[in-house]
């Protein structure tokens, strides 16, 4: 019998995510939030207006409020990512694209606008300004 004389070598590589990038937004969004607060309470009157404030709200506009930051919040970091992988020209381009595409779209559909001449016209002009 006769062996064989090469060597196979153990090529299996365990899959790294980098996170250091996510870790990097996430601790914007913080003290944005930190730095932000101090300000819009300022603004809104002072911490004593705004407990007024949210006490008028109903449960249903704050947890709309929580909802739309925690989505803009994912859209911070999809954005970051965006910019990770395709650099900064070409991802900021595709994204502010994406959402004005999509900004202009929803309306029409939201408002029942789509199906009428005005929504046409406007259809016809985002599919010339994305072709």
């Amino acid at each position: 019998s006769s062996s064989n004389n090469k060597t196979t070598k153990n090529t299996t590589t365990t899959p790294t995510i980098d996170l250091a990038y996510h870790h990097a937004f996430a601790l914007f969004q913080f003290y944005a939030a930190i730095l932000n607060i101090p300000i819009c309470l300022w603004w809104a009157g002072g911490p004593q207006r705004v407990q007024y404030l949210v006490g008028q709200a109903s449960a249903l506009d704050l947890t709309l409020v929580c909802c739309f930051s925690f989505i803009w919040g994912i859209g911070s970091l999809g954005f970051g990512l965006a910019c990770k992988i395709a650099g900064v020209g070409l991802g900021t381009n595709l994204c502010l694209g994406t959402v004005m595409v999509v900004g202009t779209f929803l309306p029409l559909v939201t408002d029942q606008i789509l199906f009428t001449t005005a929504g046409a016209i406007v259809v016809v002009g985002l599919l010339a300004c994305c072709f």
